[in-house]
């Protein structure tokens, strides 16, 4: 009965992570001003680990609050909807470059994802709502560089947040599965 618990137990826990999504805390999190700047986090990623980077919120642009971007599209009221700017311009305008890469962001439909919960539904190019976008990076043994790219910074305000978050790796969910069963063990115990 006991090992039928744990067992039990161990599948609740495994099945409520996605593999591959960042359960662990943030590494860094970083403010990216639309002014131009270049941001570099003081936290240098190891070489050929994954990690994810997490994009949030919206920075005015064009002159006006009704001009709005996020790390992968832009709105302006006379487009009606979010657009992927760089459909319309064919460069890396209005995008939040990652170590002066244009990336693809990966978003999600989803009014209000849980960014771990709902990691899955997370896929290139597609607009979130909720204004949240991953990316997947590989260590190279140094620091991330930010930046939002525009071809006018003068009549950008404001700012997005980057998160950047550690992917466990396989054995570090077998131990969160052996943790959690020790404790229910010493639980069931009592």
């Amino acid at each position: 009965m006991k090992t039928a618990l744990s067992l039990a137990l161990t599948t609740l826990i495994l099945s409520s992570v996605t593999i591959g999504a960042p359960i662990l805390p943030a590494l860094e999190t970083l403010s990216v001003s639309s002014d131009g700047t270049v941001e570099q986090s003081t936290v240098i990623l190891e070489e050929g680990v994954q990690y994810w980077i997490l994009a949030e919120g919206t920075y005015s642009q064009g002159g006006t609050a009704e001009n709005r971007a996020d790390a992968e599209f832009s709105h302006e009221p006379y487009y009606e909807v979010w657009d992927w700017y760089e459909y319309r311009l064919d460069s890396s305008c209005l995008d939040l470059l990652v170590n002066g890469q244009d990336i693809d962001w990966r978003g999600s439909s989803l009014d209000d994802p849980d960014p771990i919960a709902h990691f899955g539904t997370f896929a290139p190019h597609t607009f979130s709502p909720s204004h949240m976008y991953w990316f997947p990076i590989v260590g190279d043994g140094n620091a991330v560089s930010l930046m939002i790219q525009d071809s006018v910074y003068g009549d950008n305000s404001g700012s997005l947040t980057a998160s950047i978050y550690p992917v466990p790796e396989p054995g570090t969910l077998s131990l969160l599965s052996l943790a959690g069963m020790g404790l229910f063990s010493a639980w069931r115990r009592r």
